[in-house]
């Protein structure tokens, strides 16, 4: 019997069929059970830079968690094929080699490395300061500064907001000791004096105080708080060359191109996004607006309702100013429960000083404006009266959400911070550190320009603050002379002790580069 070629090709063909599917089988397993990876992009950069982190690998659609070395700075989704891609920022200025490490749900692991370089403008900074004290018998040249060079500053130091006053005089104190230790050290012939003045956040008093100042011959102040009280100093400012430099007006209308620099961003670029940020990631959406007839208070719901127009496209159900020189609280609430109900509302944006303790006593006698969310601003955010248990349940029920400035973290700022702290003896507000890095933003000023002018500092006041990083971090400008970036804490009031004991606690913070609110456990 002969064999022919076909007869030889059904077996060879047949085993060549098991072999694939065999292979098949055996990689399947093997690629689910491919290891997870991640890459950065960069892999190298400054201090709280923006990274692009890349991963592959993990389980399909559920929740990874970034950690730059030990600290929490992203919290993302996988795609169904088990990748994602998201941005941090990094959270340290000092250099060094860090692990970045991306951990799923189910315990999928990734590791990777991120090389934090000094900033060369830190560098620069540094150079210039030893340049200055190389240097300064020629930048002393005649007319030099001489004997005490004096600036003003506004605070409440009275009235219900004289904790912010306390706490930003102790801070522009410790910067004139610095200061002052440096210029000794530097051979200057001059030192810096500070005179303080109380407005009791009062407008009209603030215009006062200016005037009594300027009568003395100063033409350099720090403060004052409030917008409504750097508003009504403004034209006499301008008019007369004062300069101003607030370390925390924000209100949208007060941007100019004028004698005012203003530390502190915006709230048309700060404050107003944020707190839309917060409000729709939190899922409200239908908001009853209550706030201050200002030029702060309109301004910064208006910059609020800009933006979370943008990110759901409706505007606030109802917005309900007041008076704040002669509010009818009683009469408010009980407008507000109304609204509230008519609009079917699942929450109340609160844009107010150290009024709302008496607007919240009247608004818990509501229990329907009890059963909703309630947001508020850096007005509020850290007002030890709101822990008063007459108020504090109320906070709570309601989870009231606060926004306020956030320094960034830094050596710097932790020196600062440990100062005020021994001195006052209890955290101070983020605003101290902003009056701390205007005194120094005024040293440098003057050392470059060398005599007592206004004018002068004021076009050389932007570009001494490029290479300036304070306490409070980055202040760049923008060209009203306002700071043009910033991150904002979020603050909520949690009960300690059952209806006796309540403190407010830090729960995220709004990042102003991504838009997006990094939440703490």
């Amino acid at each position: 019997m002969s064999f022919g070629a076909s007869w030889f090709r059904k077996p060879i063909a047949v085993a060549l069929v098991v072999c694939i599917v065999l292979a098949a089988l055996i990689t399947i397993p093997i690629l689910a059970e491919a290891q997870a990876t991640v890459a950065l992009s960069p892999e190298s950069g400054y201090g709280n830079s923006i990274v692009t982190i890349s991963g592959s690998g993990f389980t399909p659609a559920v929740l990874v968690k970034i950690h730059f070395a030990s600290i929490p700075v992203l919290s993302t989704r996988t795609e169904s094929d088990g990748s994602f891609t998201d941005k941090f920022i990094v959270p340290t200025d000092q250099d060094g080699v860090y692990r970045v490490t991306a951990v799923d749900a189910k315990g999928r692991k990734a590791t990777t490395w991120f090389t934090v370089i000094i900033n060369p403008m830190l560098v620069e900074i540094k150079k210039e300061i030893r340049n200055i004290e190389d240097k300064l018998d020629l930048l002393l040249k005649p007319p030099p500064l001489t004997g005490e060079v004096t600036i003003g500053a506004l605070l409440p130091l009275s009235g219900d907001l004289a904790a912010y006053g306390e706490n930003e005089r102790a801070a522009i104190e410790f910067a004139v000791e610095e200061v002052n230790a440096f210029l000794t050290k530097a051979g200057a012939a001059w030192t810096l004096k500070v005179v303080f003045e109380d407005t009791q956040a009062q407008p009209s008093v603030a215009l006062e105080k200016v005037q009594s100042l300027a009568a003395r011959g100063i033409k350099f102040i720090v403060g004052p708080l409030s917008s409504g009280e750097v508003r009504n100093i403004k034209e006499y400012a301008d008019a007369n060359k004062i300069l101003v430099v607030s370390h925390a007006s924000t209100a949208p209308d007060l941007a100019f191109d004028d004698y005012i620099f203003r530390f502190c961003p915006q709230d048309k670029s700060g404050q107003g996004p944020a707190i839309a940020r917060l409000i729709c990631d939190e899922g409200i959406s239908t908001v009853v607006a209550v706030y201050r007839n200002d030029i702060w208070g309109t301004g910064l719901v208006g910059a609020t309702e800009t933006r979370f127009k943008e990110l759901t496209g409706k505007e606030f159900a109802e917005k309900m100013p007041y008076d704040p020189s002669a509010p009818d609280f009683r009469t408010l609430a009980a407008n507000l429960a109304s609204a509230v109900e008519t609009c079917n509302a699942d929450s109340v944006l609160y844009i107010g000083f150290e009024e709302a303790v008496n607007f919240f006593k009247e608004a818990e006698t509501h229990s329907i404006l009890g059963t909703i969310k309630w947001y508020g601003s850096d007005g509020t955010c850290l007002y030890p009266q709101l822990l008063d248990p007459a108020v504090g349940d109320f906070c709570v029920a309601t989870k009231f959400t606060n926004t306020i400035f956030a320094p960034t973290k830094s050596d710097k700022y932790q020196k600062v911070h440990d100062k005020l702290v021994s001195r006052l003896g209890h955290e101070p507000d983020p605003y101290a550190y902003v009056a701390y890095d205007i005194l120094w933003a005024l040293t440098y000023s003057l050392l470059t320009v060398n005599k007592y002018d206004s004018e002068a500092v004021r076009a050389v006041l932007p570009t001494v603050t490029e290479s300036l990083f304070g306490a409070s971090g980055w202040i760049v400008l923008d060209e009203n002379g306002d700071r043009k970036f910033g991150d904002y804490d979020l603050w909520r009031i949690v009960e300690v002790e059952a209806g006796a004991k309540y403190e407010w606690k830090l729960v995220g913070t709004w990042l102003c580069a991504t838009d997006s609110i990094s939440w703490l456990p």
